[in-house]
């Protein structure tokens, strides 16, 4: 969090529910933080299916990949 309120001055303002994004802000978050900008609307974070298996595993421990994002 403090890299981005280093880098993006308005995100303590956003945080604390002072002050509002513009899209360009919205954009250079999404942008930042890797996730897709409509992600940032969501009121739930979707879960995303791989439908082909991951055998990437750490001692055989099954993955599932859920995409960060939410709301600001």
């Amino acid at each position: 969090m403090d890299d981005l309120a280093g880098r993006m001055p308005g995100f303590p303002a956003w945080e604390r529910g002072e002050k509002q994004p513009t899209v360009k802000q919205l954009e250079d978050f999404a942008k930042a933080t890797h996730v897709p900008l409509g992600h940032l609307f969501l009121s739930a974070t979707p879960e995303e299916r791989i439908p082909i298996p991951d055998f990437r595993t750490v001692q055989g421990e099954v993955r599932r990949r859920v995409v960060s994002g939410g709301r600001l």
